[in-house]
């Protein structure tokens, strides 16, 4: 169950502390029921806390009361998987170290609890969390997380109490995933990148993307690197490529391309529009109507 989900809030969240939380403070400040209907769930923000929408769920914080509640999104569509999840230790290199304790308690026939103790950005925490499943595929994580000398049954009961309350419906799809879809359909995208240190060398990076009409892609990279080191110089050039099935989804509300390529590999890649500028993944491209289609 969290694996996937507690490494990207203690990435996100926890390590980043108070600086997350003052960022959000600057956004709409969000109280009682809340509905994404393009993700399907809908759920009540807890009396005293305020919600604030993030980049991967939504994040409460309380004026009374210490630590953290978060709401988001998850992909696991079994018991099984979250069970097999929840049991695995989380850790990154900033000082995260969180530990299950004990067995995923289940709850009801579609959901889990389970604890976590250990670290947060090297200091001392104790988190619990609920996986909740949706017959509609994937589900939702809610979990909080403060200090252990705070941590106490309340915490627990507010998770519980947000769970119970988790509505799940089928997700309707974002105007903007038709939009994208028809607007790259027939396009070449093309990131490049290079760099120069003038004697020393460099390095140049070339990502080819062609979408075509029938929701075929095709996929080339390069990348190439010289070094000169003074008398002697290296050169190294790379290539990877590949084709398959492309479709423009939605993931957490947001548009994003999805790569599906014949060797069963699966690229997703997030997009944005800023100032006349099409990035993925925040990498910029240059979209232009020469799809090598066949």
């Amino acid at each position: 169950m969290l694996q996937q989900i507690v490494c990207t809030i203690v990435i996100s969240i926890c390590v980043s502390g108070i600086l997350m939380v003052g960022s959000v403070r600057s956004q709409e400040q969000l109280t009682g029921k809340i509905n994404e209907r393009y993700l399907g769930i809908a759920f009540t923000i807890p009396e005293q806390w305020t919600g604030y929408k993030t980049d991967i769920g939504y994040l409460m914080v309380s004026e009374t009361q210490k630590g953290f509640i978060l709401v988001m999104q998850h992909g696991y569509n079994s018991v099984s998987e979250l069970r097999g999840a929840a049991r695995e230790v989380i850790a990154d290199d900033g000082g995260t170290l969180l530990q299950p304790e004990g067995e995923p308690e289940a709850i009801g026939n579609s959901a889990l609890g389970m604890h976590y103790t250990g670290y947060v950005e090297y200091q001392q925490a104790k988190a619990y969390a609920i996986g909740l499943i949706s017959s509609h595929g994937g589900g939702v994580t809610i979990l909080t997380a403060v200090e252990p000398q705070t941590f106490s049954q309340t915490y627990i009961d507010l998770v519980k109490n947000i769970a119970r309350g988790v509505e799940f419906s089928k997700p309707e799809i974002p105007p903007v995933v038709d939009e994208w879809k028809n607007s790259l359909s027939g396009m070449r995208l093309t990131y490049m990148h290079t760099y120069s240190s003038g004697t020393s060398g460099g390095f140049s990076d070339r990502i080819v993307i062609d979408l075509c009409p029938d929701n075929i892609f095709s996929y080339s990279s390069s990348h190439n690197l010289s070094i000169d080191t003074g008398g002697a110089f290296g050169y190294n050039h790379g290539n990877d490529g590949g084709a398959g099935s492309w479709d423009i989804i939605s993931v957490n509300g947001q548009p994003a391309l999805q790569l599906s390529f014949n060797d069963g590999s699966l690229r997703q890649h997030m997009i944005s529009f800023e100032n006349n500028t099409f990035y993925l993944d925040n990498r910029r491209y240059f979209r232009t109507r020469e799809a090598q289609c066949y």
